[in-house]
């Protein structure tokens, strides 16, 4: 399992000794590929964690974090769950509808199409605005 390390203080502690990457590979045996890995993920194996802790002179606690430093949230919000499902929907009512032209007056044809759309937009608003609610969609600054 990978150990969520400090970015920053690997690198300031490295360079505060004036180490090259692969210096630092080589002090703590590891390939120079690891540590590059290691300072662009904050990721590391309890193996590694203890060779950076030694080489640095630094306790393990201090190289350690919580979550890593400038990760990016894989997790898909759930208002755009809710936006991809609605605009999948919408697309596949306004098929069925495009394949039962045959069947349908232009008249339901315009009435169903236009039934359809409010339903999309009122529900994409809510779900916008849920966003919003919550804090994880923002509206772009105006001037």
């Amino acid at each position: 399992m990978g150990m969520n390390v400090s970015i920053s203080v690997i690198k300031q502690a490295r360079k505060s000794n004036n180490w090259t990457q692969q210096h630092l590979a080589d002090i703590c045996s590891l390939s120079l590929r690891t540590i590059q890995r290691i300072e662009k993920t904050g990721v590391c194996s309890q193996e590694s964690l203890s060779s950076l802790s030694a080489a640095l002179e630094v306790p393990k606690e201090s190289l350690l974090i919580e979550k890593p430093e400038g990760s990016i949230n894989r997790e898909i919000p759930r208002y755009k769950v809710a936006i991809y499902i609605l605009t999948i929907t919408q697309l596949g009512s306004l098929l069925s509808l495009y394949f039962s032209r045959p069947v349908l007056s232009s008249e339901q044809l315009s009435i169903y199409t236009v039934v359809i759309s409010a339903i999309y937009l009122g529900s994409l608003f809510l779900v916008a605005w849920e966003g919003l609610r919550k804090g994880g969609l923002k509206l772009p600054e105006l001037a």
